[in-house]
């Protein structure tokens, strides 16, 4: 006598099941990075293929912290060589930095905007057409 498999569950709408295995955490992760890193690990939407955007999301911030603490050290404003006064140069870096971690953010599905993108493309038929209809 063999057993009937049971009911297969239904997987819910915009969740992916997990199959990630964290990499090794980088040394010298200051406190803040670190917990960056566990939140980024923790992501359901990561897969073992993310690995190397992983490490490069993480080097990233890395880099917009160094460039904000340059900038909190000597000012958002520095004078140069001439005398004149001009932005930090470390500004820029810390502007590309964090433009580029909220690109990944949105890639890691860890905005709010693309949370709700990823919900409205596995919303069924159905719901949309009452979504319609509602108004």
């Amino acid at each position: 006598m063999q057993a009937r498999p049971g009911p297969k569950k239904k997987q819910k709408a915009g969740t992916v099941p997990q199959s990630f295995t964290a990499p090794p955490v980088p040394a010298n992760l200051t406190e803040s990075q670190l917990e960056t890193w566990h939140e980024l690990c923790r992501n359901p939407y990561i897969t073992n293929q993310d690995k190397t955007l992983i490490y490069e999301y993480i080097k990233t911030v890395a880099l917009r912290d160094i460039a904000f603490e340059a900038m909190t050290r000597d000012g958002i404003f520095v004078d140069d060589a001439k005398g004149s006064i001009k932005t930090h140069p470390s500004y820029k870096v810390y502007r590309d930095a964090s433009e580029r971690v909220l690109k990944m953010h949105e890639m890691f599905l860890m905005t709010p905007r693309s949370r709700v993108q990823l919900a409205a493309l596995s919303q069924p038929e159905d719901e949309d057409a009452l979504a319609a209809f509602m108004g």
